[in-house]
């Protein structure tokens, strides 16, 4: 039997969000009931790193779940990958055992991630993969992305730039937008780190995701280690909801760690202008 564990981590995240992503999962194992499917949800690891704690056993209401949620307190904020590896690193692993890393502003319809987690778990191949996303309002999150460079990250984060035909192509190609994001299966080392899937195993011999950033670029540097390992991808056979607070576009204090993590993820990778 194929196991998941699931893991997210919270900042003062609305507990409204948490209870939808809880029901969602929830919602995951009654699919592979019904269609009797051998994979089992096994628990839901919630990492707080928020400086003050709102979050409780009763006003998550965590009893109503038939699977464990554990709910871990930090003394500091460790940031988003840190807390998952808080989280995960110290998981049992085998090949039948997946880690999912996933946002608690993320939910979806169980029934529309079996047939990734069918697939994705029954492939020795994959190293990491995430399903088709899209935003509250239906439009997808182009989420399968090639490699970051300085064009696509300023293109991205300012929408003036967009305006230029020509620097709106370039977007569109470093975003793979001109694929079929509903139907294609699109190999790419810089997924959306909302919901990363991996198998157990290589999440480890990677030791997870790096301490050297803190918001931004842990997942473009995990998936691209990841693809060292296996296969990176795009998996349309499952479909989940980000909502997608995007604070780097609201934030200075985001913004100051999003260029500083570029620096480093540069160092590391090597400075691409375009």
């Amino acid at each position: 039997m194929k196991k998941l564990i699931f893991s997210t981590v919270l900042y003062n995240t609305p507990i409204k969000d948490i209870k939808n992503l809880m029901d969602s999962i929830e919602s995951l194992i009654l699919a592979f009931k019904e269609k009797k499917i051998n994979i089992k949800v096994t628990k839901l690891l919630i990492r707080d790193n928020s400086k003050n704690p709102i979050y409780s056993k009763d006003n998550l209401n965590l009893g109503k779940y038939s699977y464990k949620v554990d709910l871990i307190r930090s003394h500091r904020n460790l940031g988003y990958g840190l807390g998952h590896n808080h989280n995960l690193l110290e998981q049992n692993s085998n090949k039948d055992i997946w880690f999912i890393a996933i946002n608690p502003d993320v939910y979806f319809q169980g029934k529309k991630l079996v047939s990734f987690f069918e697939f994705v778990t029954s492939s020795n191949l994959i190293s990491c993969a995430a399903p088709l996303i899209y935003l509250p309002n239906g439009n997808i999150q182009y989420s399968a992305k090639k490699n970051p460079t300085m064009f696509s990250l300023l293109i991205s984060r300012f929408s003036f730039f967009q305006k230029l035909p020509i620097l709106k192509k370039y977007l569109n190609q470093n975003q793979n937008r001109y694929q079929n994001y509903e139907k294609e299966f699109i190999n790419s080392t810089f997924l959306s780190g909302c919901f990363l899937a991996f198998p157990s195993e290589t999440y480890k011999k990677i030791k997870g995701f790096s301490e050297n950033y803190f918001l931004h670029f842990e997942d473009a540097d995990i998936v691209r280690r990841s693809s060292f390992e296996g296969k990176t991808m795009h998996c349309p056979l499952g479909q989940i909801t980000h909502i997608r607070g995007r604070g780097s576009h609201k934030s200075l204090f985001q913004q100051y760690h999003l260029i500083i993590s570029y620096m480093r993820y540069s160092r590391t990778w090597g400075f691409r202008l375009f």
